[in-house]
């Protein structure tokens, strides 16, 4: 399968940061995938919380996670932060 790449830009308009719970840890002793969705839906949560946009779930729409592509920097551990920034993709559609 090939690599997706990502283009990162090199400002946000939203940043937040999600601590690394105990729950979140595998076996191998790192966050695993599945519990980067709900951190990444905890990050997107906040975003939507934000004083001044659109309430989505007052008028009963909803979020789905269509598509997520992850590319990896470095294994998370307990007890660190990581940082989740809105994406362009997200920032176009709910604007």
């Amino acid at each position: 399968m090939a690599r997706v790449d990502i283009e990162i830009p090199e400002q946000f308009a939203f940043s937040t940061e999600v601590e690394v719970l105990y729950c979140h840890v595998n076996a191998a002793g790192h966050m695993g995938n599945d519990s980067l969705v709900g951190i990444l839906n905890e990050a997107r949560t906040r975003y939507l919380k934000q004083p001044g946009l659109k309430d989505i779930e007052s008028e009963k729409k909803g979020l789905i996670n269509a598509d997520l592509a992850v590319i990896y920097k470095s294994e998370a551990k307990h007890g660190e932060t990581l940082g989740a920034c809105r994406t362009y993709a997200f920032e176009h559609k709910f604007q």
